[in-house]
């Protein structure tokens, strides 16, 4: 009788052995969240995704434009710098008349005795009087007196000239300068005009430049 109590807890004993492990709860801290424990079935069920490998790449060549310039208009004109204007030719010089007289000469450059021909404009400005007799003045008014530019060979004329005594001044771009007879150099250019007749002036000289 004592050997089947003995066998009945034996197998009660390696049935209790065999039977699963009832869960033991765990406590949990106040206001912890629970984090949930990745099943090692479903861990194996998924795949890592196979990484993508890249090869060398090259971007995209754009299209190769070669740069011409817009072409003009046919027939379009060259630029071309811009130049002084040349002298003019020499003219004839005038007739005066019965009423007015004339008065032409010839400019040249005092420091090289060569004919000035740009550059410059002459002026035949009237003299004034002062309130010495035997001193006068000559003064330049650009916008009332006659002015006149010199050809290619240093020569100009005034024509249609009232009588009265007049003063042949160069307007250089910064000066102006009173001219001089080139057979003496001290003396202005300073003449008398008379009706009828002609007043010659062989050379006369400048300080410009």
């Amino acid at each position: 009788m004592k050997q089947y109590w003995f066998l009945i807890a034996l197998l009660a004993l390696l049935a209790g052995c065999g039977a699963p492990a009832a869960p033991q709860p765990t406590a949990e801290a106040p206001g912890a969240t629970a984090i949930p424990t990745a099943d090692a079935s479903q861990a194996g069920a998924e795949t890592a995704a196979p990484a993508r490998t890249t090869g060398s790449q090259e971007a995209y060549p754009g299209p190769q434009t070669e740069y011409k310039p817009y072409p003009g208009p046919a027939g379009s004109p060259v630029p071309t710098t811009a130049s002084a204007p040349a002298p003019p030719t020499p003219a004839p010089i005038p007739t005066p008349s019965s009423n007015t007289g004339v008065v032409h000469g010839r400019l040249y450059n005092i420091q090289t005795n060569e004919p000035l021909t740009e550059g410059v404009l002459i002026y035949l400005s009237p003299v004034q009087t002062t309130d010495n007799p035997d001193m006068s003045a000559v003064a330049l008014d650009p916008l009332r007196d006659r002015s006149t530019i010199p050809d290619a060979e240093g020569g100009f004329f005034f024509a249609d000239v009232p009588p009265g005594r007049y003063g042949i001044v160069v307007q250089a771009p910064t000066s102006q300068y009173l001219t001089r007879f080139g057979n003496n150099l001290e003396q202005d250019v300073v003449i008398t005009v008379e009706a009828g007749q002609t007043v010659k002036l062989e050379k006369i000289v400048s300080g410009y430049p």
